[in-house]
């Protein structure tokens, strides 16, 4: 039997895991940024302005994947349906793009370069869960998520990443 990762009890779909999770990914950018609230980086208000732009963004790119998939927040065994439309037809995970433009929105908006750290965590564990998600899917849909992977060959930036 293989021994679960945080990333996989987090996609397991258990409600209450996932909010506290939630939850506390942001508290502990936010926290961090407090703790250590020096050095800031400079251009304020410019970087503030930008910060809330990017977590707006982020909002909006979460909510259309939301839209276009409604069950993203399920277990991923009760996935039924492969989705390729909507803003899935640009990237293959734009939820995960979504947290992580937020994450550097509340960067900029704070200021805090201490913040970095574990923006930079989070956002390897989105990526790396991505990848495991990409492979249970292969296994599920087989053809057709590989059919979609070369239709769109990005994960979260179109023509980039």
């Amino acid at each position: 039997m293989l021994k679960k990762s945080f990333m996989d009890l987090y996609l397991s779909g258990i409600p209450i895991f996932k909010k506290l999770i939630d939850i506390g990914e942001w508290f502990l950018i936010i926290l961090v940024g407090f703790l250590f609230p020096h050095p800031r980086i400079l251009l304020f208000p410019f970087t503030n302005i930008t910060g809330i732009i990017l977590i707006i963004i982020g909002i909006w790119i979460h909510k259309l994947s939301h839209k276009a998939h409604p069950k993203a927040h399920r277990p991923k065994e009760e996935i039924e349906k492969l989705v390729t439309t909507g803003i899935y037809s640009k990237i293959r995970h734009p939820g995960y793009t979504g947290y992580i433009i937020c994450y550097f929105g509340v960067f900029l908006l704070f200021g805090f370069l201490s913040m970095l750290f574990p923006i930079l965590i989070f956002s390897y564990i989105f990526y790396d869960s991505a990848k495991k998600e990409e492979s249970f899917l292969m296994n599920k849909f087989g053809q057709g998520y590989d059919d979609y992977m070369k239709k769109v060959p990005w994960r979260f930036i179109p023509k980039i990443f």
